[in-house]
């Protein structure tokens, strides 16, 4: 039997990269980030979402993205980092109890809707003991900052491809299994995430804008240093369950910075500060046989799932 396309797509995710294409080469028409406004929501709550589209090509106006919600948690057996459900075709019936959903109204690289009410019943802490079928079964863990995850799947087509991704929503939960004390001290420390930005640029040494109007003259082939930074604030400090000691620790987010373009490749692809710094650097190779506009995307983000970036246009000389 031949797989679905999606699930074609599922079991490509598991497929060692090409080794000869640096991920920050733009090749194909993709989707590398999703920003969520808020970054961090309760059940209920409205989300906007805003996908960060990469492409080769001058032209995006023939991109299509479908977007749609997974209410699937990850089993510890899925070899992939959403739950083999998630792959599944989307039911497009207003409240349906499908695990699939697609999020009406969708416009391109943008989209908005609720967080289900039931999402902690459903992806979070709150999973009752036992299935709808009655078969047992326990919680998902949390992830590495203490927190659960609401997966977006966006299926991107154009004529590059077909690129399939996934957004994967912080969902605030209340603690299910921890003591109440430790339950109370949560609820009143926590803070929620905020999206991380990016407030200064530059490129060999030159500050540019970083709303993204920023344009530069540089010769095909060169070998160009850039270097953003962040406020200090973009680093926060949360609390988490730590269900080792039973009891409540505080953390520090990690940072991590993507590269990317569609007219060379950067000696890394991604980079991360030293300790407590607010820069990151990296350069950029341009190819040497590039005469058309070149566009450079730099994404920020934090691990708590919270997302920054800003781009900037090369002229080839």
């Amino acid at each position: 039997m031949r797989p679905t396309p999606l699930l074609a797509c599922a079991l490509l995710l598991g497929c060692a990269p090409d080794l000869d294409v640096k991920a920050s080469r733009i090749v194909q028409t993709r989707v590398v980030a999703v920003r969520a406004t808020p970054a961090e929501a309760r059940p209920g709550e409205s989300v906007s979402w805003e996908a960060l589209v990469l492409s080769p090509l001058p032209d995006t106006s023939a991109t299509k993205i479908d977007w749609a919600m997974c209410s699937s948690p990850r089993n510890p057996s899925d070899s992939i980092t959403v739950a083999m459900a998630c792959f599944a075709a989307a039911d497009p019936t207003p409240g349906s109890m499908a695990v699939v959903t697609a999020i009406a109204g969708a416009q391109g690289a943008s989209a908005k809707a609720s967080i289900p009410s039931d999402a902690c019943r459903k992806i979070g802490p709150e999973v009752p003991q036992t299935s709808e079928t009655g078969a047992a079964q326990r919680p998902p863990d949390a992830d590495i900052t203490g927190g659960y995850q609401l997966p977006i799947r966006l299926v991107l087509t154009d004529p590059t491809g077909t690129d399939v991704s996934f957004d994967r929503q912080r969902v605030h939960c209340n603690l299910a299994s921890a003591p109440a004390a430790a339950a109370r001290e949560y609820a009143e420390r926590y803070v929620f995430n905020v999206n991380p930005s990016i407030v200064a640029l530059e490129l060999g040494g030159t500050s540019a804008a970083v709303d993204g109007s920023a344009r530069f003259g540089v010769p095909a082939g060169s070998r160009v240093p850039m270097r953003i930074q962040w406020p200090p604030e973009a680093k926060e400090t949360y609390v988490l369950f730590d269900p080792v000691a039973r009891a409540i620790a505080e953390r520090s987010e990690n940072l991590e910075t993507a590269w990317f373009t569609n007219g060379g490749e950067f000696e890394r692809d991604r980079t991360t500060p030293d300790g407590d710094s607010t820069v990151t650097s990296n350069e950029l190779i341009l190819d040497p046989g590039v005469t058309q506009p070149v566009t450079v995307w730099i994404v920020l983000r934090d691990d708590r799932g919270g997302v920054g970036s800003t781009r900037l246009t090369i002229e080839p000389l």
